[in-house]
C-alpha cells in the first residue's frame, strides 16, 4: 500500500535499531508477514509472532491499523533495562506505516524478589491507570505521545512516541546539559507541570530520567517531554494518594517525614503527597540541570527529611558563582529557590513558577535573540 513505508525507506531504520544487520531479503519477508496481519480486520490491539514463518521478530499491531516491527532477539541499539526489582524494558521498534523509529516500554509480571519489594502483579494492576494517563495528556505536545497499547497474556507495551535526544539523566550526566540552551526545554516541563496539575494529575516521581528530551530540527535547540506516568495518580485519589511511591533521593521532604509517622501513617502520606511535591521536585531538577549534579540534600532519606532550605541556597550560590556563564543566572537561583523551600505552602505553585519564567526569564531571551 502507497499509505505504508517503502522497504528502502525501512531499512536504514531497522538497521538503526539494531546491531543484528537484516538483510533486503529478510526485511522483505518481515513486511510480507505484517503486511498480511495488517488486512486483518480487527479493532482489537495485538501481538503477532513472526516464529511460524520462521522469523524471529515480533509484530504489534494498534487497534487503529497502526504497526510497528518489534526488535526482538535481536541486540538492540539503546536497549536498556532498568532495576532488578522494576517490570519495564524500554526497547526501539519501527512504525510500519510512517516508516519513524518509535519506542516501545514493555512491562513484565516479574515474580516477586523480596518481601520489601513491590511485586510483579502489583506493578500490573497499575499498568492499565497508567495507560489512562497518558491517553489524558495524548494531545499535550509537553508528553511524551502513546500512540496504542497492547496487552499480551504475560506483558503490557506502551508504544510510544521516539525522543531522539533521550533522557535528561543521560544529558545532565554527559555535560550537554551546560552547554546546551536548555531554556526552551525547561519552559516544556513548566509548561507540563501547570497542564498536569490543572488537571488534578501529581506525578509522584519526577526526576531526571522520567524526563526525555528531542530536537525538532538540527539548528533547532532541545525540548523537552515529561514521561513515565506509572506512579502518577489523581489527587482525589485518597487510596492512591497514601502510597508512598517514587525513587530514592526525589522526595519533597513532607513525604519523607510522613512515611516516618508512627500513628496513621497512610493518613499522614496522603495528606503530604499533592502539587506541591511535584514543584520541589521540579525546582531539584532544574538545579540538576545547570549545576549538573543533584542538592547534596537528596542524598538519602535522612538528609532530605532534615533538608535545610537556608543551606540549600547557600550550596546553590556557590555552584552558581563557579559556573560558566550563563544567562540569567540570577532569576533561575530565584525560581529554583522559591520551588523547593520547605513549607509547601509557601512554595510557589506550578503556575507561578511558568509565569515568573516567562516573565523574567523566557520573554527578555526571545527579545534579545
Amino acid at each position: 500500500s502507497s499509505s505504508f513505508a517503502t522497504i528502502d525507506q525501512l531499512m536504514p531504520v531497522l538497521a538503526s535499531c539494531t546491531k543484528n544487520a537484516l538483510s533486503k531479503e529478510e526485511t522483505e519477508k518481515i513486511l510480507t508477514v505484517v503486511d498480511k496481519n495488517l488486512a486483518i480486520s480487527s479493532t482489537e490491539a495485538r501481538k503477532i509472532s513472526g516464529k511460524d514463518e520462521g522469523i524471529e521478530r515480533s509484530f504489534l499491531i494498534g487497534d487503529k491499523g497502526e504497526c510497528v516491527i518489534l526488535m526482538t532477539r535481536t541486540w538492540v541499539r539503546g536497549d536498556t533495562t532498568l532495576a532488578d526489582d522494576s517490570c519495564k524494558t524500554v526497547k526501539f521498534c519501527v512504525n510500519r506505516k510512517t516508516g519513524k523509529k518509535e519506542v516501545v516500554g514493555v512491562s513484565r509480571d516479574l515474580r516477586r524478589r523480596s518481601i520489601n519489594k513491590i511485586s510483579g502483579e502489583e506493578f500490573w494492576d497499575r499498568l492499565p491507570a497508567e495507560k489512562v494517563l497518558l491517553e489524558l495528556f495524548r494531545g499535550e505536545e509537553e508528553f511524551v505521545k502513546l500512540d496504542f497499547a497492547v496487552k499480551t497474556k504475560h506483558k503490557f507495551y506502551f508504544v510510544m512516541e521516539y525522543c531522539d535526544q533521550g533522557e535528561l539523566y543521560v544529558f545532565i550526566k554527559s555535560g550537554k546539559a551546560a552547554s546546551e540552551n536548555m531554556f526552551y526545554a525547561l519552559r516544556d516541563y513548566l509548561v507540563g507541570l501547570v497542564k498536569m496539575h490543572a488537571k488534578g494529575v501529581i506525578h509522584r516521581d519526577l526526576k531526571p530520567a522520567n524526563l526525555l528530551l528531542y530536537r525538532p530540527a538540527p539548528d533547532r535547540p532541545v525540548r523537552g517531554k515529561i514521561a513515565d506516568m506509572g506512579s502518577a495518580c489523581n489527587e482525589s485519589d485518597k487510596n492512591e494518594t497514601k502510597l508512598f511511591c517514587g525513587t530514592e533521593g526525589w522526595f519533597c521532604p513532607e513525604r519523607v517525614v510522613a512515611s516516618h509517622s508512627r500513628l496513621n501513617r497512610d493518613n499522614a502520606i496522603a495528606e503530604a503527597t499533592t502539587t506541591q511535591g511535584d514543584v520541589f521536585l521540579m525546582g531539584c531538577i532544574i538545579y540538576a540541570m545547570f549545576t549538573g549534579h543533584p542538592f547534596l540534600f537528596q542524598e538519602d532519606m535522612f538528609t532530605i527529611a532534615e533538608m535545610d532550605e537556608t543551606k540549600a541556597l547557600g550550596e546553590m550560590t556557590y555552584w552558581f558563582s563557579i559556573l560558566l556563564y550563563f544567562p540569567f543566572k540570577e532569576e533561575i537561583r530565584a525560581l529554583i529557590y522559591n520551588m523547593i523551600l520547605r513549607d509547601p505552602s509557601k512554595r510557589c505553585t506550578a503556575k507561578k513558577a511558568l509565569a515568573y519564567f516567562d516573565d523574567a526569564i523566557f520573554s527578555k531571551m526571545q527579545k534579545g535573540s
